[in-house]
């Protein structure tokens, strides 16, 4: 009897254990769905819907003459705007359109971040224009866009740059956003890669005159800054041929008889007499 008496005891707490260990891995497996779905729920949250609905953060390195404000406006990105409703793309293009911008670079950074960085436009040249009966100069890029007008000091406007005459009418309307014609964007382009590799050479230059021979073709006419010939050149200038030219003007003060011209459109000077 006792030998059943004891053996009937230490079952019911092998059975008590048994139960009481169960309950516990049942709240312990409770506990650890309702913490996954809390998880779960979390990066569904960061990964699925917040980019849809939640404002994201937009960073703008903007430039002189427009404010973070003027850059959402004119990009068409609205207060509160979301991570996937700002097409980066179209973004670039809006701002690209800006007389003042040279380019715009858009980053998204998932889930909810955007960066937009603005590089400004650089002088490569200058013309003198009637503007509202007052003659102002009137400052343009490598793609012909004229992004300032007149002598307000600016870090895109260098000491040296060259007038430009011949690319407008007199009559043409000059304004902020003007765009000169597409034929001289091959000069321009020139002009500003002279200007990388060395732009000291603008300081011997005081004007450049286009001379239009047919529509798309036309010569150069350099003025340079000290009293001598004037240079006649083809449109594809470079840093070299120019330099030639003013070497070849200088010489040409120590004749009997000043030359009026020196045309080096050949390879050769060619000078003409007054």
């Amino acid at each position: 009897m006792m030998g059943d008496f004891i053996y009937s005891e230490s079952k019911k707490d092998v059975h008590y254990n048994y139960a009481y260990q169960r309950g516990i891995n049942k709240f312990l497996k409770r506990i650890l769905t309702f913490a996954l779905l809390i998880v779960s729920g979390g990066i569904l949250w960061f990964l699925l819907i917040s980019p849809f609905i939640m404002p994201a953060r937009i960073d703008v390195n903007s430039i002189d003459g427009i404010t973070r404000a003027d850059v959402l406006k004119f990009a068409g990105i609205a207060s509160g705007a979301s991570y996937f409703s700002v097409n980066a793309q179209r973004v670039e293009q809006r701002l690209s359109n800006h007389y003042l911008v040279e380019s715009a670079v858009v980053d998204k950074i998932f889930p909810g971040r955007i960066s937009i960085n603005i590089q400004p436009r650089q002088a490569i040249a200058m013309v003198y224009a009637r503007i509202n009966g007052v003659i102002k100069p009137a400052y343009f890029d490598k793609k012909g866009i004229i992004f300032q007008i007149g002598d307000e000091t600016s870090a895109n406007i260098p000491s040296y740059l060259p007038v430009i005459t011949g690319i407008y009418k007199e009559q043409d309307n000059i304004n902020l956003g003007t765009r000169f014609s597409k034929m001289y964007l091959s000069l321009f382009n020139r002009m500003s890669m002279i200007s990388d590799e060395d732009s000291s050479i603008w300081n011997a230059i005081s004007e450049i005159e286009v001379v239009n021979i047919t529509p798309g073709v036309y010569d150069l006419v350099l003025y340079p800054v000290f009293k001598s010939p004037k240079i006649r050149m083809s449109s594809d200038i470079n840093k070299d041929n120019i330099f030639y030219a003013l070497i070849m003007a200088e010489a040409a003060m120590n004749f009997r008889d000043i030359p009026e011209v020196i045309d080096i459109r050949s390879g050769n000077g060619v000078i003409y007499a007054r």
